[in-house]
């Protein structure tokens, strides 16, 4: 061996000796020959005690050496094998692992690389979340069925406590509530801890009730920690978790939980979970006190899932499909109607089906799956490789109910893995093809010494490119102010790492490629003597759709504010007429009730009517357009006749404001004739003539239309209160009114502009406004110009 490949063979096994990931060469007998610092601290072994040991010694699953045997026989074939397996430490702990296997030949022996990463936080991690989704899904299935609050309130105060395993799981109500809806205070107690409500008197707990009523209402907190913790007491030791309920009344309850003997630590999963169970037990008792006639139609996170940036779906117990979300069907080209109740195994690639036949029940009896590999068929008849991670819900009584599970497309990764095979045929090849970008730096010089293909490939530029630490920054930094944080940020890692004789610190840096792309990049390193070895782990997708999620969480929270206003705003429209109705009706009854009395209380009790059949009618329209049970019916008809007597309608009602009302037409009487759907223009116009009145209280309202091409441009302007800029862009939303201090008495559910531009979009339109606050505000809309066919 010549000097300069001695050299570089030192440099290879440096390398591998001191990777940050655990590295083992064991023989086809399983014997460890070879393995590095990593491996040694990661299972706590003395190096030369871990080379005494074959691999049954470390890994569980490997015990018969039949098993080794097969990996050596699939890896002559395959040359590279990922899988996930467990290692045992030398204390007898058990931990998952992700392992990546090569096989190597040396001096004409076989050899096995193995490559372990610890994965234990992300199990963990994802252990968690499924345990929140599947709590929230019981807790809607007790809200869901629940016919009785205080047997509704038992479930979900035990499910509380079985799930935060507390002592206590108690709900306070306001003295409003106790008078309004009967709802008393109520807890569920474990039987060796003391009752807090029933074994002290009722002015403890009223003082209990209104200290955390105080303190919250002083601090605008969601989720409300207390504690009263004495080192070496065992009196008055707790700690509670307690959220407010805001969604009845004027005074909050709370939901809260309790743990005794010691301050416990809640984390934000758990604080989340508990303003999130919350939320919805506001929801189901406003359900069940008021039996409004809203149904939910959509379970828990409906929206969520349809707009998740990973593909969701849930099967039956016959492995049949009960669910997809939008990222699903956009991901393999189907409609909804083509997958629900088709079974799973119908979209697989035929070498996949008789594995999905016998690990479905597996997976039903585990209750998770993760990191799973295979094909699905496309609509145009491709097959797309896919990763799923899952698990499994239940019904209350354990038996199971469906899956919950997330794909995503790793088509290009499991293609990048395949070209990388081919390629690792030697030790040398091995390391140059680490699959992560590596690069070697002096300390002293600050030269870039050695960088690999996976580098290059990464980022682009060879090492004639970068020769120095300072070039590499110029380039991917092109920033000054970030590059001098960036150089500061390496220059303190640096500094602790040879201080501490530690590893480079992990940070994350947004890099700009030679190409002219950015990735977020996790940067670290190990000390090499006096040289450091940098590795990179490209988390631009992973930061990307942390991004996603986020937007994701943002748009279902506010989703759900603007679902709880608009029902609060519906129960006001529908109590306040109601309420009008049936006092003045029982006044009717008055005996001697003089005429004028009489007449003055039918007219109100005409007005209350009117404006609840009004909400009734708004809530009618916009549940036929959600549901698409409406599509345009064409009449001729005379456009010029519907505005002369929207005229005549809203004339009175102007007159009492002291408007002044003008119409124009755009159009002679005989091209007046034209095709469309009456009743959708009388709804559009009805909605923006209202709405001019109700917001203008001097000047004047014009509205009327004009022909443009092919086109009728309608539209209606007034000269009144004005929008505000910022609300502009949101007027057409649902539920939404515009929110200024003038405005507070009107009424309205909010829903009619929704309506409009619905109603416009079908008939072919478009619908726009202009405004300014103060001076007043113009609307227009389209619809297709359509002439009767002779």
């Amino acid at each position: 061996m010549t000097m300069q490949n001695q050299t570089k063979s030192e440099l290879y096994k440096s390398l591998v000796l001191n990777s940050g990931d655990a590295m083992f060469l064991f023989d086809q007998k399983g014997k460890i020959v070879e393995a590095n610092n990593s491996a040694c601290t990661g299972l706590n072994y003395k190096k030369e005690d871990l080379l005494n040991l074959s691999v049954p010694d470390i890994n569980p699953e490997f015990q018969s050496p039949d098993v080794i045997a097969d990996f050596f026989r699939k890896l002559v074939i395959e040359k590279y094998v990922k899988l996930f397996s467990k290692h045992q430490r030398k204390d007898g702990h058990v931990f998952p692992v992700e392992m990546s296997l090569s096989l190597l030949e040396e001096n004409g022996e076989h050899l096995v690389l193995g490559i372990a990463r610890d994965i234990t936080e992300h199990e963990e991690d994802k252990a968690n979340l499924f345990s929140y989704i599947d709590t929230l899904e019981k807790i809607h299935h007790i809200l869901e069925q629940a016919k009785d609050i205080e047997e509704m309130l038992t479930d979900v105060l035990n499910l509380l406590q079985e799930v935060f395993e507390s002592d206590r799981t108690f709900l306070i109500s306001s003295q409003e509530l106790n008078d309004q809806y009967k709802i008393r205070p109520f807890e569920i107690v474990r039987k060796q801890t003391q009752r807090i409500f029933t074994n002290q008197n009722e002015g403890n707990a009223l003082t209990h009730s209104q200290e955390i009523h105080d303190k919250i209402k002083a601090n605008k907190l969601e989720v409300f920690l207390s504690s009263n913790f004495e080192e070496n007491s065992s009196n008055n030791v707790y700690s509670e978790l307690i959220t407010p309920m805001l969604n009845i009344g004027v005074n909050p309850y709370f939901l809260g939980i309790h743990q005794c003997s010691y301050d416990r630590k809640w984390t934000e999963l758990e604080q989340k979970l508990l303003l999130d169970v919350s939320r919805r037990l506001s929801d189901a008792i406003v359900r069940l006190f008021n039996d409004h006639t809203l149904q939910q139609s959509e379970e828990k996170y409906k929206t969520l899932y349809d707009h998740a940036p990973l593909g969701y779906h849930s099967l039956d117990t016959n492995g049949d499909f009960v669910d997809v979300n939008n990222t699903w069907l956009n991901l393999l080209g189907y409609d909804k109607e083509e997958v629900i109740g088709k079974n799973y195994g119908d979209f697989l690639h035929p070498d996949y089906r008789d594995n999905f036949v016998k690990n479905f029940p597996t997976l039903k009896s585990r209750g998770y799956v993760q990191n799973v590999h295979f094909k699905l068929r496309h609509k145009n008849g491709n097959y797309i490789y896919i990763s799923l991670e899952g698990c499994t819900g239940c019904h209350p009584d354990g038996s199971f109910k469906q899956t919950y599970c997330v794909i995503q497309d790793i088509s290009a990764r499991i293609k990048a893995e395949e070209e990388l095979k081919e390629s690792e045929t030697r030790f040398k090849n091995l390391v140059q093809s680490v699959p992560v970008p590596l690069g070697l730096l002096d300390s002293k010089t600050l030269e870039i010494k050695y960088i690999n293909n996976r580098f290059v490939e990464k980022f682009g530029y060879t090492i004639e490119e970068i020769p120095t630490i300072e070039r590499w920054n110029e380039l991917v930094y092109p920033d000054l102010e970030y590059r001098e944080w960036v150089v500061n940020n390496w220059k303190n890692a640096l500094e602790y790492c040879i201080k501490y004789n530690t590893d480079i610190p992990t940070d994350i840096y947004k890099i700009k490629c030679k190409n002219g792309d950015y990735k977020e990049m996790s940067v670290s390193g190990i000390v090499l003597g006096e040289d450091f070895l940098i590795n990179f782990a490209d988390v631009t997708e992973q930061k990307e759709y942390e991004r996603k999620l986020k937007l994701a969480l943002e748009k279902a929270e506010e989703n759900e504010k603007l679902k709880t206003a608009f029902l609060a705003n519906m129960s006001h429209e529908i109590r306040t007429p109601m309420n009008g109705i049936m006092g003045f009706a029982d006044l009717l009854q008055t005996p001697q009730l003089s005429g004028e009395k009489h007449q003055r209380y039918v007219d109100l009790i005409m007005k209350s009517g009117d404006r609840m059949l009004s909400t009734i009618n708004d809530i009618i329209e916009v549940s036929k357009i959600e549901t698409k049970q409406i599509t345009p019916i064409y009449h001729e008809t005379n456009i010029n006749e519907i505005i002369k007597y929207y005229y005549s309608f809203f004339l009175p009602e102007a007159d009492i404001k002291g408007i002044i009302l003008n119409y124009k037409f755009g159009l002679s009487s005989s091209e007046a004739l034209i095709l469309l759907d009456k009743s959708m223009l009388d709804s559009i116009l009805t909605n923006l003539i209202k709405n001019a009145i109700k917001y203008t209280n001097s000047g004047m309202i014009d509205f009327g239309y004009t022909k443009n091409e092919d086109e009728l441009e309608f539209y209606v302007k007034d000269s009144g209160i004005g929008i505000p800029e910022e609300q502009q862009k949101i007027i057409f939303e649902r539920f939404r009114q515009v929110e200024l201090e003038s405005t507070k008495t009107i009424e309205g559910s909010g829903l009619g502009l929704s309506i409009a531009k619905a109603y416009t979009e079908l008939l072919g339109g478009k619908i726009w406004m202009e405004s300014e606050e103060g001076v007043g505000s113009q609307f227009y809309f389209t619809i297709p110009y359509r002439l009767m066919e002779k």
